[in-house]
């Protein structure tokens, strides 16, 4: 059985490149229909008379059959078989005109395993996901912070089966339609008509299509940008073709789309070398029924987009207005069901703090609570903010998990927030609250250049020091790694007080390796005078690999010319440490700047051109520890990525978020890391670091065929800079607190498959989320650091 990551691309492809008909951060999942607004998120080339196409009715809610299927061939055309499949009901409701909801039942999902993946069938299955409807063309989708991405994914592949974007039906016609992809041509052929029914074609190519879309989604932070197909893989074309038959006036009652996408990359030498996938999805309608209560309203914790929150006939904010009793007793009365549509009116009447209050008091269970929340941190305005933060505030949110995953992503911070947060620290028995109030000053510091200078944002920092105990010896590890980790996210200058604390995090060669980590990742936005001395600690070999890489990292920028003596000394150390972690380390990143870097630019550029023999000594021992270059697919055959992307890429989630942290805390993590929950992870990395693969794992070649896992894998990718290529943190099973490499030992001799770019460990599940190729295709690499 060929690599299991081949198979798990066929789905990444589909669900990344042709299921989500997003039109970007301002898609409206308006519960009013706009036509102008219509024609102009549509972009499209229709006549401006108004033509019904589709007609769901409000009220109603109508339930289809899904089936989604893909299956991979080589050049050779040999069919791999169908080996990811998912499958179950889709109950698609109309609230209004143009606003709908979806939500899945009865999900099924084969992988070939023979695993019940009750983690991903719990998501799916686990509430409504608006989206905006209008005559066909899907206009906005709405899902929210606590959904996960395979849920977003595969509804928006099924939504995509709804859109029609052309206005007549009777002739053939190219439109320009809208979905994840950009804007791309898509052909519409009529097939066959009857006085009831119309079948009609829609073909679409994406090596065309232009402008690509963001994702966004509300309580998050915006996902990578997709790629243009062609701006990288010129040779990568993939072609759709669905067949739509369509009640006239009325609803789509079968749809059946197939498309395969063909991957050949330029520097891919072999002409063999391709891949062939073809994913097959369809959805059939199968009845309808009117809406029960809980389709007749949309929980406020649903919507993303501030402009839910606006008088559609003022298009100004309604922030301010005076709450009146009676609204609070039209929700005291309502049924809970009702309520929760309450919600989303109700921030655009809250006038002060105090509102907030009365109405927090008034509510009266867990999930109205949540939705309470999910409403105020969407509308992000200063009263609710402010409650949020006080006495009654934090009592009320302390018991809610998702919290502090959504405080995190405000983004309208005032001063008058930053203000209270010392207090709101205190306060806060969980350990991440230490994350969400570096969030928010960072937030704050984003959009005021000087706010070191502000006594608040002083004040926070404080606390934050104040959680790193004398000697950075923590009985609570994962709160003083929070701690630390809030710091380094801040990036603001320290004193040399604060500096002398974060020294004492890894000066102790026997300190735990998270903390000198975190610690050392702070250290880089200190100046280089009050960091000089750690360069003797770099030096020293008695230290922890980790701890001088990190050391090395922290100092990088200060090796210019003031520095050039050291710099020098670095380099000879490293000549006697042959094949080292940190020589191998080192050696790399030195090697990319050579290769990257404008020498006529001040700093370690200019430095690295004006010393010939420091040169020679890099390109030396870089070329002379290279092993032999993989060429061709990274999935096909079992071949591994080119040396042509020389990025490494880490597995680094904390928490359920991701960090700006430097791409060598992929090790640390990967020594400390790993959720009970999760049997396995894959670790990706590259040929820099085989040295210490080799130590640890013991190996030095593949395992032979028959001792490969064919469990599936999970990999998420992390870009150097800290932020995600596919943001893992939406991804319930990945979100890791922080304890890998020793369970990982203890894994390796069951099922560890070694390349020369690789490790390769099965984890559980998995269904769509090896993006160990798909991030070959998918990311944009022109974009890493």
């Amino acid at each position: 059985m060929r690599l299991i990551s081949v198979i798990l691309l066929s789905f990444c492809l589909f669900f990344q490149l042709e299921a989500l008909p997003l039109l970007g951060s301002t898609a409206p999942c308006s519960t009013e229909c706009s036509r102008k607004l219509f024609f102009l998120l549509t972009l499209s080339l229709l006549p401006t008379e108004k033509k019904d196409i589709i007609n769901f009715e409000p009220g109603k809610t109508y339930v289809y059959t899904f089936k989604i299927a893909t299956s991979n061939f080589g050049p050779d055309g040999d069919k791999e078989g169908q080996v990811l499949k998912a499958s179950g009901k889709a109950e698609i409701s109309a609230v209004s005109a143009c606003e709908m909801s979806i939500r899945l039942k009865e999900v099924k999902l084969d992988d070939g395993s023979g695993k019940e993946h009750s983690t991903f069938k719990e998501n799916l299955e686990n509430g409504f996901t608006q989206f905006g409807y209008d005559n066909g063309v899907v206009t906005g989708f709405c899902p929210n912070f606590r959904e996960t991405k395979i849920s977003r994914n595969i509804k928006a592949a099924i939504i995509s089966h709804l859109q029609i974007s052309s206005r007549s039906l009777e002739k053939s016609q190219f439109i320009s339609e809208k979905d994840v992809s950009g804007n791309c041509v898509v052909q519409y052929q009529p097939r066959e008509e009857t006085p009831k029914f119309v079948i009609f074609t829609k073909t679409k190519t994406l090596d065309g299509c232009s402008k690509r879309v963001k994702q966004m989604h509300r309580g998050a932070r915006p996902m990578s940008s997709l790629p243009t197909i062609g701006k990288k893989f010129s040779a990568l074309s993939s072609e759709q073709k669905c067949e739509v038959k369509l009640v006239k006036t009325g609803v789509p009652v079968t749809a059946t789309c197939e498309e395969t996408i063909v991957v050949s990359e330029a520097h891919w030498t072999n002409a063999e070398d391709r891949l062939s996938v073809r994913t097959i999805s369809s959805v059939e309608h199968e009845s309808e029924r009117p809406n029960g209560p809980e389709q007749m309203t949309m929980p406020a914790s649903q919507m993303m987009h501030q402009e839910l929150f606006f008088d559609h006939q003022s298009d100004k904010p309604m922030y301010g207005q005076k709450l009146d009793k009676a609204y609070l007793d039209e929700i005291a009365k309502s049924k809970p069901s009702e309520r929760m549509k309450l919600f989303q009116q109700l921030v655009n009447r809250v006038g002060g703090i105090e509102d907030v209050a009365t109405v927090a008091s008034s509510l009266d269970n867990v999930q109205q609570k949540q939705l309470f929340v999910d409403a105020l941190v969407m509308a992000q305005s200063e009263p609710g903010m402010l409650w949020l933060l006080s006495d009654q505030g934090t009592k009320f949110v302390e018991s809610d998990p998702y919290f502090h995953k959504a405080f995190r992503n405000i983004k309208s911070v005032t001063l008058k927030m930053v203000e209270v947060l010392p207090a709101f620290l205190d306060k806060m028995s969980n350990s991440e609250a230490a994350l969400s109030v570096g969030a928010l000053v960072n937030q704050y510091c984003m959009e005021n250049s000087r706010c070191a200078e502000k006594e608040s944002v002083q004040a926070v920092v404080s606390k934050l020091f104040a959680k790193i105990p004398s000697g950075c010896k923590a009985e609570k590890v994962q709160e003083v790694a929070n701690a630390l980790l809030a710091i380094g996210n801040l990036g603001l200058a320290l004193s040399a007080q604060e500096v002398a604390k974060l020294k004492t995090c890894f000066m102790d060669k026997n300190q735990r390796q998270i903390l000198a980590t975190y610690a050392l990742d702070a250290l880089r936005f200190v100046t280089c005078s009050s960091q000089k001395d750690i360069s003797v600690n770099m030096l020293d070999t008695s230290y922890p690999a980790l701890t001088r890489i990190g050391l090395f990292h922290a100092r990088l920028k200060c090796l210019n010319y003031d520095n050039k003596d050291e710099l020098v000394k670095l380099i000879y150390q490293v000549k006697e440490e042959t094949n080292s972690q940190f020589a191998n380390f080192v050696i790399n990143k030195l090697y990319n700047v050579l290769q990257n870097g404008d020498a006529k630019k001040p700093g370690l550029n200019s430095v690295l051109a004006a010393l010939p023999d420091i040169r020679n000594i890099i390109y030396t021992y870089y070329m002379g520890r290279m092993m032999p270059v993989h060429q061709g697919s990274a999935c096909y055959k079992n071949k591994m990525f080119s040396n042509q992307v020389s990025r490494v890429f880490s597995t680094h989630v904390v928490f359920g978020t991701f960090s700006p942290l430097p791409s060598f805390v992929s090790i640390n993590m990967a020594k400390e890391s790993l959720e009970e929950n999760i049997d396995l992870l894959e670790i990706g990395m590259y040929s820099e670091h085989l040295p210490v693969l080799e130590k640890f794992f013991g190996i030095s070649r593949p395992l032979p065929e028959n001792k490969k896992p064919k469990t599936n894998i999970l990999s998420v990718y992390v870009k150097s800079n800290g932020y995600a290529i596919m943001n893992a943190a939406e991804i319930d099973i990945v979100e890791l607190p922080v304890r890998i490499l020793n369970r990982l030992k203890q894994l390796k001799d069951r099922a560890v498959e070694y390349q020369p770019y690789h490790i390769h460990v099965p984890t559980v599940g998995g269904f769509g989320l090896d993006y160990k190729c798909s991030t070959r295709l998918l990311s944009n690499f022109e974009n890493l650091q």
